[in-house]
């Protein structure tokens, strides 16, 4: 007979078991439903399932144009997914035909979709044990981060290659907030082979750092060190290789032209939802990161990535991809709005000198010139 009282077994798996299968039940509908889209190509994707079959010597395989063919990082890490059992649809239900492919195609795009599922999930888990073993938030509101970051990836490239590289940007992000130099530097590095995206975003939130927080600007200046010698790596790559795709993206002097055309794409309706309302958000969860804690996850100069991000993407005229590129940004700004909002509570004003149970030791005050703008929030003094 089952006992009326939980065993201490019970206790200790209930939560990681529970936590798990609501996890699961997440990942898996995201992983079908962007196999489903890319499968009968019913939107438009960076279509890296040909790459990964070259990268496997399987017939049918080629290179992509650029700047896709630099990320062989997302390949290697998803060939792992190519040997899971294939899933085919049945394709009931729907008025076009079926899609006419092969077999090793279809679990090449398979195995795209399902490691960015997978790796996306593997991003969520580290935010929920960063936050509660690193910054004292209750599992239900770091689980909420997991859940939140899941649901914020359906702006990503789900069935190309974005999800690929979602751990690497959250660990770099949470590197950067610890100042872990080495562990940072390793990660961009290697980062940068899986999408340059990721030694990019670390080049701007370590030099804006570095630049206008007084505080561990010796740390946070190798950080960006680091993060430049990878840029300037690939770029030296991508100049060198000159691999034919998007030819106008390596010449500046189309920079301005390009931004005047792209602005033209934020105008209608497609451009609001694809590519304003993301940056609204993110501004939403800056804000919502600033707190008065000595050892903040987001400082007030982190606005700065999104605007010099924001900039470089319409230089760089990816139309409707300005949103999804944004959202690369979301590892860093969602540790910090969780974290800070864990700590509300409805109708009480938290005292002036509270901080984070993080970290108690005092540090210098701020000396940059933008008080508010360089530092976690607002003066204290009035």
């Amino acid at each position: 007979m089952w006992s009326k009282n939980p065993t201490d077994a019970h206790r200790r798996l209930l939560t990681p078991i529970f936590l798990t299968a609501i996890l699961a039940a997440v990942v898996l509908p995201m992983f079908f439903d962007a196999y489903r889209t890319a499968y009968y190509g019913t939107m438009s994707f960076d279509n890296y399932s040909r790459y990964l079959l070259w990268f496997l010597g399987e017939p049918g395989g080629e290179l992509p144009p650029s700047p896709h063919v630099y990320r062989l990082g997302s390949v290697i890490m998803a060939a792992p997914f190519y040997h899971l059992p294939l899933v085919l649809f049945s394709g009931e239900g729907i008025s076009h035909p079926l899609v006419n492919t092969t077999p090793e195609y279809a679990k090449a795009l398979q195995a795209m979709c399902a490691a960015n599922a997978v790796y996306a999930s593997l991003s969520a888990v580290l935010a929920t044990l960063y936050l509660t073993q690193r910054r004292d938030v209750p599992l239900g509101w770091a689980f909420s981060a997991a859940l939140v970051f899941l649901m914020l990836t359906r702006y990503l490239g789900m069935g190309s290659a974005d999800g690929i590289a979602t751990p690497l940007l959250m660990i770099t992000a949470i590197a950067m907030i610890e100042r872990k130099v080495a562990l940072f530097a390793i990660v961009v590095i290697l980062g940068t082979v899986v999408n340059e995206k990721v030694a990019l975003i670390a080049l701007l939130c370590a030099g804006f750092r570095a630049l206008l927080v007084p505080e561990h600007r010796k740390a946070h200046f190798l950080m960006a060190g680091f993060a430049a010698i990878a840029l300037v790596a690939y770029a030296v790559l991508v100049l060198a290789l000159a691999l034919p795709g998007l030819e106008n993206q390596r010449d500046p002097s189309t920079y301005f032209s390009a931004i005047a055309s792209s602005v033209r794409h934020l105008a209608n309706p497609k451009g609001v939802y694809q590519n304003l309302w993301p940056v609204m958000l993110l501004l939403l969860m800056w804000w919502a990161s600033l707190s008065r804690d000595r050892n903040p996850i987001v400082y007030g100069c982190d606005v700065g990535v999104v605007a010099a991000l924001f900039l470089f993407a319409l230089a760089l005229d990816v139309q409707y991809n300005l949103g999804r590129i944004m959202m690369f940004v979301v590892p860093l700004f969602l540790l910090g709005a969780i974290a800070n909002v864990s700590r509300q509570r409805p109708g009480v004003r938290p005292p002036e000198d509270e901080h984070s149970a993080y970290d108690r030791t005092p540090s210098a005050p701020p000396t940059a010139p933008l008080r508010y703008f360089a530092g976690a929030g607002m003066s204290k003094q009035p």
